[in-house]
């Protein structure tokens, strides 16, 4: 690193920017899903900021005499940018798919001082052929379980090999308190996270010598000389009193941390080490929230028309089935006065046919009066003189027996 107390922007001519332009034109979401485990370009801005950044920050800690191991290196494209300061490179990861594509782009690319290494953590021991002057350690420790943590911190720590007394552990994990808040919820592939006490404690134990540092998105605005002035920026923060009338002061301070944290240790002293700050002149952050928010009204703006729609449909159906249910109580309210009625002349003709049936019983020996029944007969409905004449059958049969 170029050790100063000054801070330092993206504009430095060290960054391997040619190469990472390169490095990013060659990798996409469609060669490697984005899953939440790895980094992957076309995933986010600031998810690219985050991991981009700490990349440039750790290329200004070596020099091209160190060799540098890039643990849990993913796609590769960090080990890349460090390839271009450090004397050889070392990077180790368990993804073969990803060790493949490292290999495949540091040959298209020309590069070669990069050692891809399939491998595992767990192994450092036996899986690193030459000696380590600088660890780097981005966003893996929190993937493992708290004892490998303990041990790999350890290892690094001891001076054993693939070690040495004097090796730079270069280390940034996600500060769990911060870091859930933020997401609202907790990352399966995370098995431990730390706090920033935790964090300051494994490497404090372990290391004689400690620099600790945050890590977050802003916004702001910068004033930096012209180009051929000088490359250094003095960070102001503002602390606000009310945002509503814009009324704040800026220090030298942060207000708040940041969602991640970096470490760096080593048993040897470490030089004065300068903050970093990030600068994306394009503004791409905000084009990206912008579009989102755009994406997400314009979702919005289908679902309620959506609602809308399935309201509309709702308030007919409703209307249907009042009117079938006024059909209904119409049915049922004429069934009953067809009921009634039906009654009504069920009692009538029941009454008619006992008084038939008296005056059969009483006059039936007599001839005039059974012509006269029979002319009453022929002057009644037709099923009635037939229940008659089975009434009148009926008693002929009982009097002749």
């Amino acid at each position: 690193m170029n050790d100063s107390n000054s801070s330092h922007t993206l504009v430095d001519e060290t960054n391997p920017t040619p190469l990472l332009s390169s490095v990013i034109s060659a990798l996409s979401t469609e060669a490697t899903p984005f899953t939440g485990e790895r980094f992957v370009f076309g995933s986010g801005v600031e998810i690219f900021y985050e991991h981009y950044h700490r990349y440039v920050f750790a290329a200004r800690a070596i020099d091209s005499t160190q060799t540098v191991l890039d643990l849990g290196c993913g796609i590769g494209y960090g080990s890349l940018i460090l390839a271009s300061k450090a004397k050889k490179v070392v990077a180790i990861d368990r993804d073969p798919d990803s060790i493949a594509l490292l290999k495949s782009l540091a040959s298209q690319l020309g590069v070669h001082n990069v050692e891809a290494i399939c491998g595992d953590v767990a192994s450092l021991d036996t899986a690193i052929p030459d000696p380590i002057d600088v660890v780097v350690c981005h966003e893996l420790i929190e993937h493992l379980p708290q004892p490998l943590q303990e041990s790999l911190v350890r290892l690094i720590a001891s001076g054993n090999a693939p070690f040495h007394a004097s090796t730079k552990l270069l280390v940034s994990t996600p500060e769990r308190n911060v870091y859930n808040q933020k997401n609202k919820e907790h990352n399966d592939f995370h098995e431990f996270e730390f706090s920033h006490a935790e964090f300051k404690q494994i490497l404090s134990k372990n290391f004689q010598h400690v620099s600790l540092f945050w890590q977050g998105s802003i916004t702001g605005n910068a004033l930096v000389a012209e180009q051929g002035g000088a490359n250094s920026v003095a960070a102001g923060f503002v602390h606000w009193q009310d945002m509503t009338k814009l009324l704040g002061t800026v220090t030298d301070i942060p207000e708040r941390h940041g969602v991640f944290m970096y470490g760096i240790a080593s048993n040897a002293p470490l030089n004065p080490i300068s903050s970093s700050i990030l600068v994306d002149q394009r503004e791409r952050l905000f084009m990206e929230k912008l579009a989102i928010a755009a994406q997400e009204l314009n979702q919005t703006e289908f679902r309620v028309n959506k609602l809308r729609e399935e309201n509309d449909s709702l308030r007919s159906s409703l209307s249907i089935d009042r009117q079938t249910q006024q059909k209904v109580k119409d049915l049922l309210r004429e069934n009953e006065i067809l009921g009634a009625r039906h009654e009504e002349a069920h009692r009538y003709f029941g009454q008619r046919i006992s008084e038939y049936e008296a005056i059969i019983q009483a006059h039936v020996n007599s001839p005039l009066e059974v012509k006269l029944a029979k002319k009453c007969m022929e002057k009644m409905p037709t099923f009635i003189r037939k229940i008659i004449r089975r009434i009148a059958a009926v008693g002929l049969a009982l009097v002749r027996g």
